[in-house]
């Protein structure tokens, strides 16, 4: 006999056996068990979690010959007193139940013939005529409009199951006249206990943390697990190490994954490119990487924010390890880089040079831990604005954490006591100084404008204003008088308009800019209004900012 696929020799052959979807197996059992059965199926729900196998079993219960009417418990294939219906069904052969492509079958010209025109024809053997159509969202329009009617009222032993993969490609006209079956992502544990046992039946030894592997690659897919094994037992035969299972998926292991982390946390950029460079050197595909990172840190948070590794489908050993590596960082580290390396693997699809930006982004994430979070720099504004208003010196702030190896777990900034402060102070400037900045800025332009914003914080827009009209004058003060650049006066009076066009001449204005005589009346009225506003906002401004102790 021809060697078939594990995927397809272990199909389930009883509602038993189909993996993960208790609930919805229950209820079409007692359907069949008291007769209350719908006309037409919509079975939706990810690749290879049991969609077209469920919809094989119903027909084979509703045409089993060993029973007088539907029976929720079908004959099995491997038994050799399996009726002649159930076998033909399970084989593919059977003249009433007909598996239609839809993906192959998308006009309506297809619709026609398959389909409504053999609907009228009773059964030749069975109780039933079943039309399983799979992938029906690949249907054309015109298509499921010649359904339509077919599908709401066919004929009393006609039953219609349609699988699809996106259910929202299939119009509300069709999935109202259905009765909807959702079939979910099948968890880990049990995709692995299913392996264990096919398994054992082919005589294969492997570890339960090979098997492990295994079920995780499958993602929640059976179908995607068992050609994983049937891969990984072309590799190893029949003694399957996690060693094995790691180089025949392209998987990364715990231990590199341990290293990574362990390389971010303590920000050696180094031990990152180098593991980089070795996934590159065996061939392994970096989005795949990606996704194992991401995978591992997704892990580090649950453990973070439950406090339990029980949540994960590790071994003590891995549980040990992630509780040691979550402990190096905050919860917000771990949110970040998540979404960091997500937005990385994401463009990986259409990446010219995929290692660069993955060497990149595993770099950005060690830059990420020095840079002081949005919730830290408001948190810091609003006790300096309360600083201000009260004339007291901020509280005293504790040392950051760190990781081993010195480095710093969380940015923070250097807080000055109230002791060497002497209480409370006279001025807003005494105040100021008395907080200094940090000794490693996270981002020095953004540090620097909230110091310079300290004294002012009260007068943000007349410092916005006035700083403006500082960087123009500097740049008219190094250009014009050289005349190098003729043009340039214009196109800065042009490009600061409004108040920020005060120093601009009418005259050369008009010379030196371009459009018809209504636009230069226009221009040459904003300039001169600009140059009456700009001396009061200039003392205005000197007036707010000063000290109290000055005024």
């Amino acid at each position: 006999m021809a060697y078939q696929v594990i995927a397809r020799k272990w199909r389930p052959q009883k509602f038993e056996d189909v993996t993960g979807q208790e609930v919805l197996t229950r209820t079409l059992q007692n359907a069949l068990a008291h007769g209350r059965l719908h006309h037409a199926y919509l079975f939706s729900g990810a690749r290879g979690v049991g969609k077209t196998t469920t919809a094989r079993l119903v027909a084979r219960a509703l045409n089993c010959h060993k029973s007088d009417g539907p029976t929720p418990t079908p004959c099995q294939i491997i038994d050799e007193t399996a009726c002649a219906s159930c076998r033909e069904i399970a084989e593919g052969r059977s003249m009433d139940v007909l598996e239609i492509d839809a993906a192959s079958n998308t006009g309506v010209d297809n619709v026609r013939d398959v389909i409504i025109g053999s609907v009228a024809i009773a059964p030749a053997r069975d109780r039933y005529k079943v039309f399983i159509i799979d992938e029906v969202h690949m249907l054309s329009g015109p298509a499921f409009n010649a359904l339509l009617k077919t599908v709401e009222e066919p004929p009393p032993n006609v039953v219609f199951i349609m699988a699809t993969t996106e259910e929202h490609k299939v119009p509300e006209t069709i999935a109202s006249r259905c009765q909807l079956f959702e079939f979910r992502t099948i968890a880990t544990a049990k995709i692995a206990d299913r392996l264990r046992l096919i398994a054992g039946a082919e005589r294969i030894s492997i570890s339960d943390e090979a098997i492990r592997e295994i079920a995780r690659a499958g993602d929640g897919s059976m179908r995607d697990a068992q050609s994983a094994l049937d891969q990984v037992i072309s590799f190893a035969g029949e003694q399957i190490k996690t060693e094995d299972v790691e180089k025949a998926l392209g998987i990364a292991g715990a231990d590199v994954l341990a290293r990574l982390i362990n390389g971010i946390a303590q920000n050696q950029p180094a031990e990152a490119l180098a593991i980089v460079d070795d996934i590159v050197m065996r061939g392994h595909n970096l989005r795949n990487f990606c996704r194992d990172v991401l995978g591992h840190l997704r892990d580090l948070l649950i453990v973070k924010v439950a406090g339990d590794a029980g949540l994960l489908d590790s071994t003590a050993a891995n549980a040990a390890t992630l509780q040691q590596q979550a402990a190096l960082f905050s919860e917000s580290d771990l949110v970040r880089f998540f979404h960091s390396l997500a937005e990385t693997e994401a463009s990986l699809k259409d990446a010219a040079n995929p290692r660069y930006q993955v060497e990149v982004a595993l770099v950005k994430l060690m830059e990420m831990r020095r840079l002081a979070s949005l919730g830290d720099l408001v948190e810091r504004i609003a006790e300096l604005e309360n600083a201000l208003r009260t004339g007291q010196p901020p509280a005293e702030r504790k040392a950051p954490p760190t990781a081993p190896g010195g480095t710093t777990q969380m940015p923070g900034r250097a807080k000055a006591s109230a002791a060497s402060s002497g209480g409370a102070l006279d001025s807003t400037a005494e105040l100021i100084e008395a907080v200094p900045p940090p000794s490693k800025p996270a981002s020095g332009s953004l540090i620097d404008q909230i110091r310079w914003m300290r004294p002012v914080a009260q007068h943000w827009k007349a410092m916005n204003w006035f700083w403006s009209s500082l960087r123009l004058t500097s740049n008219v003060a190094t250009h014009w008088p050289s005349r190098k650049t003729p043009g340039l006066y214009a196109r800065l009076v042009l490009k600061y308009s409004g108040v920020k066009s005060e120093f601009a001449s009418p005259s050369k204005l008009t010379a030196r800019t371009t459009g018809n005589h209504f636009q230069r009346k226009k221009q040459i009225a904003a300039t001169k209004n600009a140059r009456v506003k700009l001396p009061k906002m200039i003392r205005w401004c000197s007036r707010s900012c000063a000290p109290s102790a000055a005024r």
